[in-house]
């Protein structure tokens, strides 16, 4: 892989001094050229070119003019470029739920965070300084992610955010915030409502609150003499937007008996819903494809069981421990599959990384590959699919022009055992990752190479 040097002539330097005296500096453009663009609809376009500049996609495809002020990478045509992977809802950087209970003097009527009611609350105010999140998913190749707090009833607001930082760490940057709200039929121990039909009923209780409320702030605001000027609630204002159809309550639910739950209520109160998890959510395929509702799906399933993986041709388990085994490995693949059933029902399908470890995200792909996902598929899910559930394809997922300018590079294409990333691009924000040469990798020895345009560090 080739880099070349600043494209800076004389006098566009003497131009851009000029007005950056008068209007600010002007951002440079990025480019990486000669790589093959992999879109999220399985398009490839060999020996083409992609310019980014402040955080945008300018252009990508063949015949691409590149600016005369780029940074420009040559990919030598052995770089692939992927858009970046997106996170539907996690928890990256949020803070972990407190384990102490507040004693409540009335636990009919404990308050609303004691309750776990705090749909006000906003991530990006919340994240957490020093957290590892946003640079361990970076690395698997995560460059957007819509953020949540952690939570019961109704946690919080979701935000969406990308990734940015230094060569060691990533911290989070807020692209969008209040894209939806969390919600789960998750009562709070001890108080109300702490049983799945008092949440259900909490909810119904909630919604004619806000609108209440609504109503009178309305009235007021007409006429001020006329009403007593009503009292502010930050909790039942942050349910005017879901009421609207302006947010989408993120529920989350695994098993068929809470995923109807949740549809119950949004069928009663009418608000829109992406479903959030939904282990068991292949079971009802069919009624939420139906239903037009779509899935952020979990890889939170147990491990392979160990007995699935043994080469051992000497059977000397009892009847019971291979009856057992049996069951296990049932179990399992009915997990696994759980993607590949909402997929082929023609559910909309994006991913949520929720429960799982940044480290295990490689190995959760292969269980899907072995339950029959192809990486077309996948592709589409992690990117164009998470974009489209979360509501924001028109800005995310792709490699268009005028789009988030969110892509990975790598070595080697898709689902190639000896694929690497190499550059990670967020919002923009260019990081490199230096893939270590071996004896059979004479492309990987060039693409860690790095000039000083890059960067304005010498590798």
């Amino acid at each position: 892989m080739k880099i070349s040097r600043w494209r800076w002539a004389l006098p566009a330097l003497v131009v851009l001094g000029i007005s950056g005296l008068a209007n600010g500096q002007a951002v440079p453009s990025q480019a990486f050229t000669n790589v093959t663009l992999h879109f999220a609809d399985g398009t490839t376009v060999p020996k083409a070119t992609i310019v980014w500049r402040n955080g945008s996609i300018e252009a990508a495809g063949a015949n691409v003019t590149i600016p005369y002020d780029a940074k420009v990478v040559d990919g030598g045509d052995s770089l692939h470029v992927y858009p970046g992977w997106i996170d539907g809802l996690a928890e990256w950087g949020m803070p972990e739920l407190s384990r102490e209970r507040t004693p409540v003097s009335d636990p009919a009527n404990p308050g609303y965070e004691r309750a776990g009611i705090q749909p006000e609350r906003q991530p990006h105010t919340m994240v957490v300084a020093n957290t590892r999140d946003f640079t361990d998913w970076r690395r698997q190749g995560f460059t957007t992610a819509a953020v949540a707090p952690r939570g019961l009833m109704l946690a919080g607001q979701v935000d969406l955010m990308t990734v940015s930082g230094t060569e060691q760490n990533d911290s989070a940057k807020l692209l969008m915030p209040g894209i939806g709200v969390r919600a789960a039929i998750q009562g709070a121990p001890g108080v109300y409502p702490g049983t799945a039909m008092g949440v259900m009923a909490r909810f119904r209780q909630l919604m004619f609150d806000a609108e209440a409320l609504r109503v009178n702030t309305r009235l007021f605001n007409a006429s001020p003499t006329a009403y007593q000027a009503p009292e502010k609630d930050a909790v039942l204002e942050a349910l005017w937007p879901v009421m609207d159809g302006k947010q989408p309550l993120f529920f989350s639910a695994d098993d068929p008996v809470d995923i109807r739950r949740a549809l119950k209520l949004k069928n009663e109160l009418g608000f829109n819903m992406v479903l959030v998890s939904g282990r068991s959510a292949g079971k009802m395929a069919s009624e939420l494809a139906s239903a037009n509702i779509p899935v952020l799906v979990s890889l939170n399933y147990a491990a392979k069981p160990a007995h699935m993986n043994s080469r051992d041709s000497v059977d000397k388990r009892t009847p019971e421990h291979k009856m057992h085994n049996e069951k296990q490995a049932e179990a399992w693949k009915e997990s696994v599959a759980n993607m590949k059933m909402l997929l082929d029902a023609g559910v909309k399908v994006g991913f949520t990384g929720n429960g799982i470890r940044s480290a295990d995200f490689a190995n959760k792909l292969k269980d899907l590959r072995e339950a029959g996902v192809t990486d077309a598929q996948l592709i589409k899910v992690l990117t164009s699919g998470t974009a489209q559930v979360i509501g924001r394809s028109n800005i995310l997922g792709d490699l268009k022009n005028g789009m988030i300018a969110g892509f990975n590079v790598y070595t080697a294409p898709f689902g190639d055992s000896k694929s690497k990333m190499v550059y990670s691009v967020a919002s923009g924000d260019l990081k490199y990752y230096p893939v270590q040469p071996t004896p059979a990798g004479n492309a990987q020895r060039q693409a860690g190479q790095r000039g000083p345009n890059m960067a304005g560090d010498q590798p």
